[in-house]
């Protein structure tokens, strides 16, 4: 961690230091600090997908207690994403757009 506190010593914009300081605290539970850690590298590079994505990934814990049980709700959700898409016969972008908003 003391390299990358270094680095943004030297660099305080330098968004990949924020990021893997963000993951490093992740790694040790501290999921509130890792949060912070990630927005302020999404601070100086707002597209940046990793901080963006450990971000979203350190708030699943609050949500979902393990790794398979994150998996098993993934797979649900996308089985029941193809039975809607099955059942609901949308043919124009307008009907697509429409339904998007229900």
């Amino acid at each position: 961690m003391s390299y990358y506190q270094k680095t943004l010593a030297l660099n305080p914009g330098y968004a990949d230091a924020y990021y893997n300081l963000g993951t490093i605290l992740k790694q040790r539970g501290l999921l509130n600090e890792a949060i912070a850690f990630y927005d302020q590298a999404l601070f100086y590079a707002p597209n940046y997908a990793l901080p963006l994505w450990g971000r979203c990934m350190s708030q699943l814990p609050e949500i979902y207690q393990n790794e398979e049980q994150i998996q098993a709700c993934r797979e649900k959700y996308y089985n029941e994403l193809i039975k809607l898409q099955n059942n609901i016969p949308l043919k124009s972008p307008q009907e697509i757009d429409i339904a998007a908003r229900l």
